[in-house]
């Protein structure tokens, strides 16, 4: 009894010992499970997290409106014409903002401080042209040292065209009229002969020429002339880019022209050439007249009328057949006739 006893408590101790590891081992293994399962979900969570990350959106590139290149064009000439004034150094920063700019807004600004270069340059002139003219008149004794360097001293403040006349007015009056009638009379004949080089249009010369009228003062013809200045090369510019759109167009159109057999190869060859002589915007008009004139010409000369149907004329010789023919029909007719009343005879 006893040894049965003493079986079965080896047997149970056998079994829980085996419970005991097996439940050790399941225990490591749901721990190796759940490591496993953290470092998955870590590296799971990493990469969500690198793509999770927001997306840089890139611009698109803004479009210039053609209303805004066209005004750019303009203000750029505008700019450019600051390179003969004392505000030279800053045009390369106006052109460089301009190029860049984008809204009309943006141009404008751009514009507007131009303007007001051309305003302070031609204070400048102005200002410059009183301060000389007041030297003179106190080198003549006709005012004091001391009035002229307050008048010069007070013009060098002027903020204005108006209040550097304001201050100048004090001693217009001594001011010798001779030379104001001798620069203006200058600057009436150059004005005249730059409108018939075409450097300057009728309406702007006229334009100027109403100012040179009503001036009172030779620093404000000294003005006047700057303005002229710009105009003309404004113009000069303006009309270079017209030539080579003119050129261009003409040349275009002489080609297409062969193409569609309007012109001859011949034509349009010569046409090339006299092309290339051109130097002016009229030589260009005045050929682009000249070709349109012989595709007209060209045209009109395609232009046949049907010819009409001719009947077939009767000759001489086909007259004399005709006649024969009638003759032996005739004949004919009469021998009939003569033979029968024969017979009845």
């Amino acid at each position: 009894m006893k040894k049965r006893m003493l079986g079965f408590v080896l047997v149970g101790s056998m079994m829980l010992g085996l419970g005991i590891g097996t439940k050790a081992e399941e225990a490591e293994v749901n721990k190796t499970d759940e490591s496993v399962t953290a470092v998955a979900n870590e590296d799971i969570n990493k990469e969500e997290g690198e793509t999770s990350e927001p997306v840089k959106q890139v611009d698109p590139p803004k479009q210039v409106d053609q209303d805004v290149a066209a005004q750019k064009m303009i203000v750029k000439q505008k700019v450019e014409s600051l390179n003969d004034t004392n505000a030279k150094d800053k045009v390369p920063g106006l052109l460089s903002r301009l190029e860049k700019a984008v809204t009309m807004e943006e141009v404008q600004a751009i514009s507007n401080e131009a303007s007001q270069l051309w305003a302070d340059y031609a204070l400048a002139i102005e200002v410059n042209s009183y301060k000389n003219t007041i030297s003179d008149l106190q080198k003549l004794n006709k005012i004091t040292k001391e009035k002229a360097d307050e008048l010069i001293a007070k013009l060098d403040n002027a903020k204005t065209s108006q209040e550097a006349k304001d201050i100048f007015s004090e001693v217009a009056g001594l001011i010798d009229g001779n030379a104001l009638v001798e620069k203006r009379d200058k600057l009436t004949l150059k004005v005249n002969e730059l409108v018939k080089q075409g450097k300057l249009t009728k309406e702007q010369g006229d334009k100027f020429l109403g100012q040179i009228e009503v001036s009172r003062y030779v620093a404000e013809l000294e003005i006047i002339e700057a303005e002229v200045d710009k105009q003309v090369k404004l113009n000069e510019t303006s009309g270079e880019a017209n030539f080579k759109e003119k050129y261009a167009a003409i040349e275009s159109s002489i080609k297409q022209y062969v193409e569609q057999n309007k012109l001859t190869k011949e034509q349009g060859d010569n046409f090339l050439a006299k092309l290339k002589k051109c130097q002016t915007i009229d030589e260009l008009n005045a050929l682009s007249n000249e070709i349109e004139k012989q595709v007209k010409d060209n045209e009109a000369g395609k232009t046949t009328t049907k010819p009409k149907s001719i009947l077939p004329q009767t000759g001489e010789k086909q007259t004399i057949m005709s006649a024969v023919i009638g003759l032996v029909f005739l004949l004919g007719v009469g021998v009939v006739f003569f033979k029968k009343r024969q017979r009845k005879s």
